[in-house]
């Protein structure tokens, strides 16, 4: 969910212009300096102002990583497109697909077969044995629970972050090299958190 200029009008209650809109964010979120982020909460309060940031991207981040955005990395929210347009795409990339009914009746519809079964409120580790090469199954559990918490009880979403700085403007990695080894992905910063420098 970007944070577009729709998003601020709504939130404030006002038509705000772009530049009314860049000046309001720019007086909230005075309260982190420049480069100053040391944490998601502080990178999103920078990003957006501390209003935005309670309403919209708080309470969500904490349902999704089950962690205090102040305890996150500043890294995870720098990919957040702050736009001062109506413009409310994920993504700016010139073509750009979505399910013309949304992704809900979209599942709604893939689920909808004879050959598929939906289970909800149902412990997997009751009907591992059963399923598993039996079955083609989608589990949407905690990661280590399906693993039957083989390496611990792992952190949620977690996500590690190295950084490594090419001297070139547009670097992708070979993707098949990078699909072989499924442990690791390379994006270059300026595609994954909005920002541009010269090396990638």
């Amino acid at each position: 969910m970007p944070i577009n200029l729709g998003t601020m009008c709504e939130y404030f209650g006002t038509a705000l212009s772009p530049d009314e809109a860049r000046a309001l964010v720019a007086e909230q979120s005075a309260e982190i300096g420049p480069g100053r982020a040391a944490n998601l909460e502080q990178k999103a309060v920078s990003l957006i102002g501390r209003p935005l940031y309670e309403a919209f991207i708080r309470g969500y981040t904490y349902k999704q990583w089950q962690t205090d955005p102040a305890d996150l990395p500043p890294e995870v929210i720098a990919r957040l497109p702050v736009r001062y347009t109506f413009d409310n795409r994920y993504f700016s990339d010139t073509f750009e697909g979505l399910p013309v009914d949304g992704y809900t009746a979209w599942l709604e519809r893939m689920v909808d077969h004879p050959k598929i079964e939906v289970r909800l409120n149902t412990d997997f580790a009751s009907l591992r044995s059963d399923l598993l090469g039996s079955v083609p199954v989608v589990y949407t559990g905690p990661l280590d629970a399906y693993f039957d918490y083989a390496a611990g009880d792992l952190g949620w979403r977690t996500l590690d972050f190295d950084v490594e700085v090419l001297a070139t403007g547009d670097f992708q990695g070979t993707p098949g090299h990078e699909l072989r080894r499924l442990r690791r992905a390379r994006t270059p910063a300026s595609m994954s958190s909005g920002t541009s420098h010269p090396g990638t």
